[in-house]
């Protein structure tokens, strides 16, 4: 089978949903929640035998994700990330592979 060596892919974040919210009338905090989707490319490596050498492929991968940014204050987010990746299988097998992703992150604005 393939594994995958890196990716990478570029893509358009739409935010259709935003809203706030309080916790005991302490101030207002901001959140997004925002729809993924992107094209890319997917570096793999295939191994066919077991004392073969490995051959690495490029191929093209599609992406769509969705996810949530919560603002802390105005220099801050923090963000959860979903995104699903598909690119070709192995040729000769067929089908796609579907590798997921999760992420959490932090953000800062100057």
């Amino acid at each position: 089978g393939d594994t995958q060596i890196s990716h990478v892919n570029f893509g358009v974040v739409w935010s259709p949903f935003y809203g706030k919210s309080a916790f005991y009338s302490s101030g207002l905090n901001y959140f997004d929640l925002y729809l993924f989707a992107g094209a890319g490319m997917v570096v793999t490596e295939t191994q066919t035998d077991f004392n073969a050498d490995p051959e690495q492929d490029f191929k093209p991968e599609g992406a769509l994700g969705g996810g949530l940014a919560f603002y802390l204050g105005t220099h801050a987010a923090v963000r959860l990330d979903f995104r699903q990746f598909v690119f070709q299988k192995v040729e000769g097998v067929g089908g796609v592979a579907n590798p997921s992703e999760v992420s959490l992150g932090f953000g800062w604005f100057f």
